[in-house]
């Protein structure tokens, strides 16, 4: 939403809070939606790399891993799909509904998710997830 379209509509709604609360609302909604996309994107090109290992894996006769890979890339798709479909409240509603019905269990998916994203974001960045700790390269002193 633009600064003047939001200035526009508080002028309309001065000395009404609940003009900005809904104002507030929508952005926030629409924020959530921008990123629901972004993050189904994502989604997809993790669904591709696995796939791509699991063909990966069926070359180097891995064959439970790679069942392992698909699997794993036929369920996030299946998830990209659902969210895709869905108002964001609609997701909150149901996530919040299944973390209190199984709290170890979301607790759970949360941490392999954790991990396995964090695995992926180091896979895929350029140098291969190889990075050197900052202040770790040792300089001799020279000596005059």
């Amino acid at each position: 939403m633009s600064d003047q379209k939001i200035d526009n509509q508080a002028g309309a709604d001065s000395g009404n809070p609940r003009g900005y609360v809904e104002m507030a609302k929508t952005a926030l909604r629409d924020e959530a939606e921008a990123r629901k996309g972004r993050l189904a994107h994502r989604a997809s090109s993790l669904v591709e790399s696995l796939r791509a290992a699991a063909d990966h894996l069926d070359s180097r006769s891995e064959d439970g891993i790679a069942r392992g890979a698909r699997y794993a890339a036929d369920e996030v798709e299946e998830l990209v799909t659902a969210f895709g479909s869905r108002d964001i409240r609609e997701i909150v509603d149901e996530v919040d509904a299944f973390a209190r019905r199984r709290p170890a269990l979301f607790v759970g998916a949360l941490a392999v998710a954790g991990f396995a994203l964090g695995r992926f974001a180091r896979s895929s960045s350029p140098d291969g997830g190889h990075q050197e700790p900052a202040g770790t390269t040792y300089t001799p002193p020279t000596h005059s």
